[in-house]
């Protein structure tokens, strides 16, 4: 579900209830406003899946894209997600396809051996 907020402010602002939440259709609440400085801000909501709160979602990106491509009439745009670890996104529309980039920090390295 995505819910349009007015402002970035009031999104920073809210306080979730993750008890609540677990009620809504679906696997999540993805929370999004106007920005300032950015084209639109986030904030993501999983606790079905144990996610109380994700930093930084792409997948929710794929359907804030479309959303704010058609009331900014932009394919290209910048987002934040500003949940407390959150994250900067330049995403783009072409074709009715997403794409998405951005940083990222490794936080784990390893292998996982199998026979092929």
């Amino acid at each position: 579900m995505v819910v349009l907020v007015d402002s970035e402010a009031a999104l920073a602002e809210f306080v979730p209830n993750y008890d609540a939440m677990k009620e809504i259709d679906g696997r999540g609440l993805i929370m999004t406003a106007p920005s300032q400085t950015y084209d639109f801000v986030s904030r993501c909501f999983y606790p079905k899946l144990n996610v109380p709160e994700d930093p930084v979602t792409g997948s929710a990106h794929t359907q804030l894209t479309p959303f704010w491509a058609e009331r900014l009439g932009k394919q290209e745009m910048t987002a934040k997600q500003i949940s407390r670890r959150g994250g900067i996104l330049r995403v783009s529309l072409q074709n009715g396809r997403v794409f998405i980039t951005g940083n990222a920090v490794l936080f784990m390295d390893g292998e996982i051996p199998f026979d092929l």
